[in-house]
């Protein structure tokens, strides 16, 4: 068997001697950069210690050894070594692989060999220019869902806060939205107030009312039950008002003289000695057991004193009496 067609397995030893000696020879000046390249990229890949000599035989290794010497150093078999055709790629001094590996299959090699790195070199191009255009892809689309979430978030709190401000309640009156033509607390806003429920609900009965001068909260009569509205500026606004169950007996608003609505704000601002009164708004409902009417008072924003009175005007009950 010759030493080229050493079927024996190249181990980790014998491709590091080979590899020495590749480095040695091309320290030396015996090889160029692309011959090294290539010769290492051989050592790599071959199987046998037969596909190493044919890596290094041509080779004198280090301090001028012998070709044969050199074999030997590297763990592999001597071999003869015939005068190899010149390589195209050396220069002066250099060897190429020789015999080992013909000229024409040389070339060709080393072609396959350029065009895989070109290959590689574009393919890593190619894939940088994915891995850019995958994250300009996720930083767009963080950046459109955190401005959606915002904008969300946004429209909540307004559409929350317009809520409040449209619906109000005992202590928060508004103050810059539109107005009835009429103080609702006055006989004829109460007369306008009623009549307007009747219309839109069918009835003037309410679960509950909450009165200010210029708006009205509504809790009215519906078949299901009971749903929330608001009357300002001569018309009515649902905001979308869930129906909810009814817990108490309505109140009817007819029953209640509208002469009777302007006179509570002044009637408990004396029994309450609170002359200087700056706002006042009526409750009406039957959550006691009977219907009632509750005047509230406030001085300076805050609430201070309140009266409960019967349907008729009488009082029965409130935060202070007077004797």
């Amino acid at each position: 068997m010759s030493d080229v067609s050493d079927p024996s397995r190249a181990g980790r030893g014998d491709r590091k001697r080979a590899q020495k000696l590749i480095d040695a020879a091309y320290a030396a000046g015996q090889l160029t950069a692309a011959n090294r390249a290539f010769r290492t990229e051989r050592v790599e890949s071959a199987h046998t210690k037969g596909d190493l000599a044919v890596l290094v035989r041509d080779l004198s290794g280090p301090a001028g050894a012998a070709p044969a010497a050199a074999a030997g150093a590297a763990g592999l078999p001597p071999t003869p070594t015939p005068s190899p055709p010149s390589d195209p790629t050396a220069g002066p001094g250099t060897k190429s692989l020789g015999s080992a590996i013909p000229p024409d299959q040389l070339n060709a090699m080393k072609g396959r060999s350029g065009s895989t790195i070109r290959m590689s070199e574009s393919m890593r191009s190619a894939l940088s220019g994915d891995v850019r255009k995958v994250r300009r892809v996720v930083l767009f689309t963080v950046i459109g869902f955190l401005l959606l979430c915002g904008l969300g978030i946004a429209g909540i709190v307004t559409a929350i806060f317009a809520g409040i401000d449209q619906v109000g309640g005992p202590s928060d009156q508004p103050a810059s939205q539109p107005t009835s033509s009429v103080n609702l607390q006055t006989a004829k806003g109460w007369s306008e107030l009623v009549a307007a429920i009747d219309d839109e609900t069918g009835t003037s009965r309410v679960y509950d009312a909450v009165v200010y001068p210029e708006y009205a909260s509504i809790n009215a009569v519906v078949d299901e039950g009971g749903m929330r509205i608001v009357y300002r500026g001569g018309s009515f606004s649902t905001f979308n008002s869930p129906v909810t169950p009814a817990t108490h007996d309505p109140v009817d608003l007819a029953d209640i003289d509208g002469d009777l609505i302007e006179s509570l704000p002044d009637r408990t601002a004396k029994r309450q000695g609170m002359p200087d009164y700056d706002s006042a708004y009526f409750i009406v409902n039957a959550l006691t057991g009977r219907p009632v009417i509750m005047v509230y008072l406030q001085q300076q924003g805050r609430l201070a004193r309140w009266s409960m009175y019967d349907l008729g005007g009488k009082v029965i009950g409130g935060s202070r009496l007077a004797g």
